[in-house]
């Protein structure tokens, strides 16, 4: 049978300066030390966050291979590794990974002997690299999977449910990989009741339903849709969550079974619609989306991910009267979102917002558009200025028009973005809901020749080191917006922020915060403008959990 083990323990770590390599081991062999997965190497000096280093980790282990047939691959997944890394397998170099945010998983079966096993992963960290706190290292889970000849491969299964007048059909697709056993298999599917106020005995028994389907050899894909009566319903208010189980039995030449592969998964049952006049409605029910932006950083932890750790940070978002969560701006990793499902969040994701759903069916629930013909203008003057390029952000993807490869890399790697390439703004085919300019060598220029035509009606903000953001609406707006949904004066918000494109809405707030690292200028703009309306100055902010959980304890 398959198994899936958590190897975050018995790692070994040493960091060193760039240009150091595999063949250099006597130097960072020489420097290795005991560590704990998830970390984040950057952290342990504050004063040098963004340091240019590379991050050497290593651990052994013992390796039996399965006689019986029945453990045939080991794959290795790494849940986030931050950023460029490469790894070694008993002195193989197997491969490189070059994304930061992202799971990868590694097959280093055939690289493998009987005994002793050495893995090793190099990860290389050189700023400029992101806009936000990025950390460096395995931060996130790691993972040996071990999976027979013939096996469901890792993310095999996918899920979705339409409603009908007795409940919902739910669809359950399934992959399949085959080895060179050609015997007689079967998938099962059981979905079980999860509800914690039964007994064990009940729950275990509280079948919705059990479904047998035999498989033809060398199938690679079984789709099998079951009717599931009257379901307790996930909503805000009761976050309820079924058992699916689905089995991968090999049928023995003695009429028995045998059980190859067993996965789990969470599930619920929800309606999501948009009504131009209702709103979004969930489960036929009006629901005023409350929504705040995460960063994946964990105060002082870093980028290292800790479940319990999230669950406070939700805690705390949930106490601030917050239903809605755009992860902002990469993947978040696997536990987020099952505590999302837990803790009665909906998740978004991109500058349009979108309800909970899959990627093709999600519903929109609103999008601010620029006027087209002046967002083609801003663009075409954008790319009149040498050394700039432009980002032409739509909906469904971001456009670029006639820029190197630098700003690709920028793009797709460091940022996780769609993107594709127009010959000229006019060839954009969707609306248009932001325009970006890309200034590598420094935003004063560009700025100046920008703002006395762009800057006001577009609301042009610097948002990084080389970014100037052009949208109709602002975090200003935004919050005004907030406040007359919730029914709250600004004077009772307290508002975050550590850039220039927050300043509307830290002007607004009654208690605003600056992040350490936030612009002087930006400093000293609140403070007079704060000043003359009669508030307070803005205070300086380390970690925004800590600052919450004070107002909270000051509130109670």
């Amino acid at each position: 049978m398959n198994s899936k083990t958590l190897w975050n323990d018995n790692w070994y770590f040493a960091k060193t300066a760039l240009g150091v390599n595999w063949e250099d081991r006597q130097i960072w062999e020489a420097k290795m030390q005991p560590v704990d997965l998830p970390h984040d190497w950057l952290i342990y000096d504050t004063k040098n966050l963004y340091e240019d280093s590379i991050g050497w980790y290593r651990k052994n282990f013992a390796y039996a291979p399965d006689k019986t047939g029945n453990d045939d691959r080991v794959i290795l997944r790494f849940e986030g590794v931050y950023m460029d890394s490469s790894i070694y397998v008993n002195g193989e170099h197997l491969g490189d990974w070059k994304y930061g945010y992202s799971t990868f998983d590694w097959d280093i079966t055939d690289a493998l002997h009987e005994g002793e096993n050495e893995i090793v992963l190099r990860v290389v960290f050189q700023a400029p690299n992101s806009r936000w706190y990025s950390g460096a290292g395995i931060y996130r889970n790691v993972w040996m999977i071990r999976l027979p000849e013939t096996h469901i491969p890792l993310d095999g299964i996918y899920t979705s449910s339409v409603e009908t007048n007795k409940g919902y059909d739910l669809t359950i697709d399934t992959e399949l990989e085959w080895g060179t056993d050609s015997g007689n298999y079967e998938l099962e599917y059981c979905l079980r009741d999860t509800d914690n106020s039964k007994s064990p005995i009940e729950t275990e028994t509280s079948e919705l339903f059990r479904v047998k389907q035999p498989l033809a050899c060398g199938q690679n894909k079984i789709s099998m849709t079951i009717p599931v009566d009257n379901p307790r319903k996930w909503d805000i208010t009761d976050p309820y969550l079924y058992d699916l189980q689905v089995c991968l039995w090999r049928e023995q030449e003695t009429n028995s079974r045998e059980l190859c592969q067993q996965e789990h998964f969470r599930i619920g049952f929800r309606t999501i619609q948009f009504d131009p006049d209702r709103g979004f409605l969930l489960n036929g029910r009006k629901i005023r989306l409350n929504g705040t932006c995460d960063h994946h950083d964990l105060g002082a932890l870093g980028a290292a991910f800790h479940k319990e750790a999230m669950r406070r940070k939700f805690k705390l978002m949930r106490s601030m009267g917050v239903n809605a969560l755009r992860t902002s701006h990469n993947m978040p990793a696997v536990e987020v979102m099952e505590l999302a499902d837990e803790m009665c969040f909906l998740c978004e994701n991109g500058a349009v917002l979108y309800g909970p759903g899959t990627e093709e069916g999600a519903p929109l629930l609103s999008k601010t558009l620029l006027p087209r013909q002046e967002a083609l203008a801003l663009s075409r003057a954008i790319m009149d200025i040498p050394g700039c390029d432009v980002i032409i952000e739509g909906q469904n993807l971001n456009y670029l028009c006639g820029c190197g490869p630098e700003l690709v890399h920028e793009m797709v790697v460091n940022h996780g973005n769609l993107v594709t390439m127009v010959d000229r703004p006019e060839d954009v085919p969707e609306e248009i809901v932001k325009i970006a300019a890309y200034c590598p060598n420094g935003m004063d220029g560009p700025a100046a020749l920008l703002a006395p035509r762009w800057g006001e009606p577009f609301h042009m903000a610097v948002a990084g080191l080389v970014w100037l953001d052009f949208s109709i609406a602002t975090k200003g707006t935004g919050l005004a917006e907030m406040c007359g949904a919730l029914g709250v004066s600004p004077e009772e918000t307290a508002a975050f922020g550590d850039n220039w494109n927050d300043q509307a809405m830290l002007d607004m707030a009654g208690r605003c915060y600056l992040m350490e690292q936030a612009d002087g200028a930006l400093r000293r703009t609140l403070a007079d403008s704060r000043a003359a309306a009669v508030r307070e100055a803005p205070r300086s902010c380390r970690d925004v959990c800590d600052e919450l959980e004070a107002i909270l304890s000051c509130a109670q």
